[in-house]
């Protein structure tokens, strides 16, 4: 199995359908290369073989954190196909693919559910962040008024529309400290924040702050 962005890509040589505990309870599963954060979908198609019994066309997909429960399946006199699709998101450089027989052992000869045509394929891409930067970059003077700051910046390698919202802000000076003109709070957030100018009266500079402010 492969993963090719756009393109459905199946397993390598599969030239006829898996089955699923051809002698005993059975296990496929392969690791597929995952980005995380990314959006990939899993399908597949399955069909019970022809004169089986439901409790042995019962088997489970994984794909990722995603499952699904398939089955028991009725059988008839031909097999069935259905398709199946499950999305997962990736979390880590490789994600694995599995399916898992859940019909009841046999020591010989037992049956299970056929699966064909296995594929992952990239859905969407998250955004990228590395160019986002605020509409101001210092606030001057520091009157005490409240300042509108966007943020702007983000792209979407899918094309997607893009919405960027401010959830919170930090700061390292006490939210109404001495001298600060008793203005509390010193940001509003929302989709844009409100930044209030203010300096503390008398704040003695850090070494750490005088080489960032190049004394």
């Amino acid at each position: 199995m492969a993963v090719v962005a756009g393109v459905r890509a199946g397993l390598p040589a599969l030239k006829a359908a898996r089955e699923l505990d051809s002698n005993g309870p059975s296990r496929i599963l392969q690791d597929v290369a995952t980005s995380p954060g990314s959006t990939y979908r899993l399908s597949f198609i399955y069909s019970a073989p022809p004169g089986t019994a439901p409790a042995e066309n019962h088997f489970s997909g994984f794909a990722g954190s995603a499952v699904a429960e398939i089955g028991p399946l009725t059988s008839g006199a031909q097999t069935s196909w259905i398709t199946r699709t499950l999305d997962f998101v990736g979390t880590a450089a490789s994600s694995r693919i599995e399916f898992l027989d859940l019909s009841p052992e046999q020591a010989a000869g037992g049956l299970g559910a056929y699966v064909d045509l296995v594929a992952v394929e990239l859905t969407n891409s998250p955004p990228g962040c590395d160019g986002v930067a605020p509409s101001n970059a210092s606030l001057w003077p520091p009157n005490h008024k409240l300042r509108t700051i966007t943020l702007s910046g983000a792209t979407d390698p899918d094309g997607d529309p893009v919405a960027i919202t401010i959830t919170g802000v930090t700061q390292d000076e006490p939210v109404n400290g001495k001298a600060g003109g008793n203005t509390s709070p010193d940001v509003v957030a929302g989709p844009d924040a409100e930044r209030r100018h203010r300096r503390p009266a008398c704040r003695r500079a850090t070494p750490r702050q005088r080489r960032a402010a190049g004394q």
